[in-house]
């Protein structure tokens, strides 16, 4: 039976070609941003390769409210740095990125969104985050902000940590080292639930057996 293409969708494809396009600017490999190494080093590094994640409800939402509420900062307090980007130099062997959301005079704040309703403590991975972010910039609180489906936002404040800090060197540490010798990392499966890489990490797990 013959298919009549004009039944297909058109725009699908445009919105694929868009996302795939609107990705921060292309890092090299001695330049790591602490976001990827605050998640599962294998989506970083497969990310990093090109590798076309699934299109989902969450990558929008992230986006659309991070854009929204730094509208909301340049429209109406612009004393609150958003949005910056740093290179850091602590001493190794590349370059490390950071883009905070927000500075402010004492803080450092992250945006973060979850369908999760009670959230009793904040994602082990955000406060490495963030926490770099803070104790990076010097400064003497962090705070991560969950943006919730149906419910307030809720806030998490603490001070930095500095074993935090040098968990997190570590990790850059470990992930250049992969992106060097283009070894796929280690799947990190604390990480898998709701990835948008889960499909290819176990497909190749099954191919690898």
């Amino acid at each position: 039976m013959e298919i009549n293409i004009s039944y297909q969708s058109k725009f699908l494809p445009i919105l694929e070609e868009l996302i795939v396009k609107d990705k921060p600017h292309e890092l090299d490999t001695n330049t790591i941003s602490v976001t990827e190494v605050c998640q599962c080093l294998r989506k970083s590094f497969l990310n990093r390769k090109g590798i076309k994640p699934v299109i989902s409800k969450e990558l929008f939402e992230g986006k659309s409210i991070h854009s929204y509420i730094e509208h909301l900062l340049k429209e109406y307090r612009k004393d609150i740095e958003s949005e910056q980007e740093y290179i850091v130099d602590v001493g190794l062997l590349c370059k490390i990125v950071m883009k905070p959301d927000i500075v402010m005079d004492d803080r450092v704040v992250e945006l973060k969104t979850t369908d999760v309703s009670k959230i009793y403590s904040p994602y082990p991975e955000h406060t490495l985050q963030v926490n770099f972010y803070a104790f990076t910039l010097n400064k003497s609180f962090y705070e991560i902000v969950y943006i919730r489906r149906r419910q307030p936002p809720i806030a998490f404040v603490d001070k930095p940590d500095w074993k935090l800090f040098f968990h997190v060197l570590r990790r850059i540490e470990l992930y250049h080292k992969h992106l060097i010798q283009d070894s796929l990392p280690d799947m990190e499966t604390k990480y898998c639930n709701r990835c948008p890489y889960y499909d290819f990490c176990f497909h190749q797990a099954k191919l690898e057996v």
